[in-house]
């Protein structure tokens, strides 16, 4: 009885037996809600995607409009890509490159936030491209 109270005193073992049992009850409650609302929201999300490009696919100007961001999102992401080039070479602290992978990823950050931006408007054209042909073609069917 004595050794028992002895643990409930003892704050090590509170962390090596009582935590990780309340972590292994909860966790996977946890990790299963969490898989149900982001697959909820993915669902709702691509729905909404697809809802826009069903809208757009009949207004030649939104098209447009849309490949023009898509080009402009690639000029910006060149932009990123000679920005992080320059620094990278021209940098006076040029062991720093190699030493710390902290700078990499601050200097590479915002290229591949870019290069995300970019393949999604892209996609996003290729979609419209795509929903506008199917369109077309059923159209002259139709006639």
């Amino acid at each position: 009885m004595q050794s028992i109270l002895n643990n409930l005193t003892d704050a090590s073992w509170w962390f090596t037996s009582f935590i990780p049992a309340l972590l292994i009850i909860f966790f996977p409650k946890f990790i299963k809600s969490a898989f149900r609302k982001s697959k909820k929201l993915f669902r709702s999300s691509r729905a909404k995607y697809w809802g826009s490009v069903k809208q757009k696919r009949l207004d030649d100007l939104l098209i447009q409009r849309d490949m023009l961001s898509a080009q402009a999102a690639f000029i910006v992401f060149v932009m990123f890509i000679s920005a992080g080039f320059i620094i990278l070479v021209l940098n006076p602290y040029a062991g720093a490159s190699g030493k710390s992978i902290a700078f990499v990823i601050i200097v590479t950050a915002p290229i591949l936030i870019s290069e995300f931006f970019w393949l999604s408007k892209e996609s996003r054209v290729k979609d419209l491209i795509v929903r506008r042909k199917r369109w077309l073609k059923g159209k002259k069917q139709a006639r």
